[in-house]
């Protein structure tokens, strides 16, 4: 299906491959937030509610999750688009490996 559609609709294959990369790069981010998140939390010494640094850090860590999340979000989204319209080629794609391999 792959070689089907870049032969066809070069770009339609290189937008899904960029938005894989780029839905990859963000679940990256998100793990290093959360891991930032934890080691801040754990350094951290006192009471945890009078830790303004912590406060403040918790609340971009919620602000660039959430902006992080959305962006997954719409990603999925078109992927979800991406997938329908490579599904137009795969008759094509099953008649082509199909004289392949007679």
């Amino acid at each position: 299906l792959g070689v089907t559609i870049q032969h066809e609709q070069p770009q339609l294959e290189e937008r899904k491959s960029q938005l894989l990369q780029k839905e990859e790069h963000l679940k990256l981010q998100l793990a290093d937030l959360e891991k930032q998140l934890l080691q801040e939390l754990a350094d951290s010494s006192g009471a945890i509610l009078e830790n303004q640094s912590l406060i403040s850090s918790l609340n971009e860590t919620k602000a660039k999750s959430q902006t992080i999340a959305e962006a997954l979000e719409e990603s999925h989204n078109l992927q979800m688009s991406l997938d329908e319209q490579r599904e137009v080629y795969r008759p094509l794609a099953v008649l082509g490996s199909r004289f392949f391999i007679l």
